[in-house]
């Protein structure tokens, strides 16, 4: 499971330039706070690739437990609320600061079971409910934020004919997120399957992620004519 750990860690911080730079040509805020979305997630995977080459630190559990289960799904939903309703979007980002704050500051003050923490990581440690609550709301809330408007885009997309690309990024993307929540609330909430199942779940859904990011521009690029700059659109 290591090396899918830094797999997630390499694409997580690829999909962060990736977004710093459509940023850099754009202009728009939303890639901003998808770009924290995303380094937020290398940062965790990138601690658990680290914990599992040797054994699991109070830092590092702490590390992924902020980055990973705390910041980066909320982040990822508030982007896009950014984007498709800009207001609302601001409001949550505001509110999304504050819990991160508070999660940052819990996360830090508590400690972990000794015994347990070697083997389990974060699992191990003791999560008072005022760490507990944000945690659970930033992740629905998030999760939830991103699947509803990105799988309503590609519906509307798909029924207006639009290309096939910017139908299957959509697709892709919403895939991505569902893949990562739902495996961290089997492995991690429900422990329905063994914690290092989370590697390959986020593996895999940040690859999906990645390709739905960038198929569109591929598109562009293939049917563009030779010797004409290709052009593409975002995904959302």
């Amino acid at each position: 499971m290591t090396s899918l750990a830094w797999l997630a860690t390499l694409i997580g911080a690829a999909f962060t330039l990736a977004l710093l730079a459509r940023y850099r040509h754009r202009r728009q805020p939303v890639y901003l706070v998808w770009a924290l979305s995303l380094a937020c997630f290398a940062a965790a995977s990138g601690a658990e690739a680290v914990a599992r080459l040797g054994v699991w630190t109070e830092t590092s559990a702490k590390m992924y437990y902020v980055f990973g289960a705390g910041l980066t799904a909320g982040f990822l939903g508030v982007g896009t609320l950014m984007l498709t309703a800009p207001r609302a979007g601001r409001v949550a980002l505001g509110l999304a600061i504050l819990a991160s704050l508070l999660i940052i500051w819990q996360t830090v003050a508590t400690t972990a079971d000794a015994a347990r923490l070697p083997a389990e990581g974060f699992e191990a440690l003791r999560r008072p409910p005022l760490l507990r609550l944000p945690v659970v709301l930033m992740n629905i809330a998030g999760t939830l934020m991103v699947l509803i408007p990105t799988l309503r885009s590609a519906l509307r997309a798909a029924r207006a004919g639009e290309p096939w690309a910017r139908v299957w990024s959509l697709l892709l993307i919403a895939a991505g997120v569902l893949i990562i929540a739902g495996g961290h609330s089997i492995a991690g909430g429900l422990r329905l399957a063994p914690a290092a199942a989370i590697s390959i779940v986020n593996a895999v859904g940040v690859s999906l992620m990645y390709v739905g990011f960038i198929l569109p521009a591929v598109d562009a690029w293939l049917v563009a004519p030779r010797g004409q700059p290709a052009t593409a659109t975002s995904p959302r």
